[in-house]
């Protein structure tokens, strides 16, 4: 049991996929500064044998479509289906939804391919669309590495 009463979500996929693709541990003192150079250079793989980075793509856009495009799930979405998504993430967030919640959601995808863009979504669109939550992204990570370490 989690310290809040529920049974332990592992968001194993999730998880390690935001420390992946965003490198970002430690945001959480409210600093949001690293988002630019985060999205600035987002690693566009999720496997680390082909680890691919984009450099100084032109707009936040343009970083959250390429750094998805290299994931499987993306195969066949457009880009401004794949922003849709991106866009409704940082106004789930706006309006008070959690990243466990969004976390979550992914986790049950059945497919592998969307569950890992799902997953992706969520670490991409933080640091390049909404990087405002960079720091709650920061503690939703500690928060799982101290779970898995538990």
């Amino acid at each position: 049991m989690t310290s809040r009463g529920k049974q332990p979500i592992r968001y194993v996929a999730v998880g390690a996929l935001v420390l992946f693709l965003t490198g970002c541990t430690d945001a959480g003192d409210g600093d949001t500064s690293s988002a630019s150079s985060t999205a600035d250079s987002v690693v566009t793989s999720t496997n680390a044998d082909e680890v691919a980075t984009t450099t100084a793509a032109a707009t936040p856009e343009s970083r959250y479509v390429t750094a998805l495009r290299t994931l499987a799930g993306a195969k066949g979405k457009t880009d401004e289906e794949l922003l849709k998504i991106g866009n409704e993430i940082c106004t789930h967030l706006d309006n008070g939804k959690t990243i466990e919640d969004m976390a979550l959601a992914a986790q049950k995808i059945k497919d592998p391919a969307e569950r890992e863009l799902g997953a992706g979504q969520i670490a991409v669109a933080i640091p390049t669309l909404c990087p405002q939550h960079l720091p709650d992204l920061a503690r939703f990570v500690e928060e799982q590495k101290a779970q898995q370490t538990s």
